[in-house]
């Protein structure tokens, strides 16, 4: 067994590009949620 933390390090993080992409993809989803409300309230 491993004695390292479970929590991970800066080191065992995904790549930034990885990061990027989920970041970007979430921001997407947000927009796409506030233009459904957006339409409802209107």
């Amino acid at each position: 067994m491993s004695t390292k933390p479970t929590i991970p390090n800066a080191a065992s993080l995904p790549l930034p590009r990885e990061w990027f992409r989920f970041l970007s993809e979430l921001l997407a989803y947000v927009a796409a949620l506030e233009d459904r409300i957006a339409k409802l309230e209107a």
